[in-house]
């Protein structure tokens, strides 16, 4: 598919991938993961509404967008470390370890039937294991950038 082969491209564009979140940084990606990736002006206008449906392109361009925002690699998956810092909004350093435990059950549950191979498919897994938060923190962005 074409995205796997815009993945080193991307990665010399963007300078230090793991940093907070930022909306234009995500539209950014949404641009270039889609771009000559065969996928419908429908659902690049649901990206940008924060919709991705469970289809391959879409699987794919999750994989693309993880692996430039410096919060997952095909090697080992979810870096824990990157998310933590991307969504633990007011937490506690001590609530670390058990935010952690939460996420890599719920992953685990999502990947245990997936081939080691199916990267796209594994991205999309384990996105769902942060998809309110990922709502929530993009909506507070947005939020807070209107006023």
């Amino acid at each position: 598919m074409a995205v796997r082969g815009r993945m080193v491209t991307l990665s010399a564009l963007i300078p230090n991938p793991i940093q907070g979140f930022n909306p234009e940084r995500l539209g950014r990606l949404i641009k270039v993961c889609t771009k000559g990736a065969n996928v419908t002006r429908e659902l690049v206008e649901g990206y940008k509404r924060l919709e991705f449906p469970a289809d391959p392109v879409t699987k794919c361009v999750m994989r693309c967008i993880g692996l430039n925002m410096g919060v997952y690699d095909d090697l080992t998956g979810v870096h824990m470390d990157a998310t933590w810092q991307m969504f633990r909004s007011g937490r506690k350093d001590f609530e670390k370890k058990a935010y952690v435990d939460e996420h890599l059950g719920c992953i685990r549950g999502n990947l245990k039937s997936l081939a080691d191979d199916a990267y796209c498919e594994r991205v999309y897994g384990s996105y769902l294991c942060y998809k309110e938060e990922f709502e929530r923190l993009t909506m507070g962005s947005a939020k807070s950038k209107k006023n």
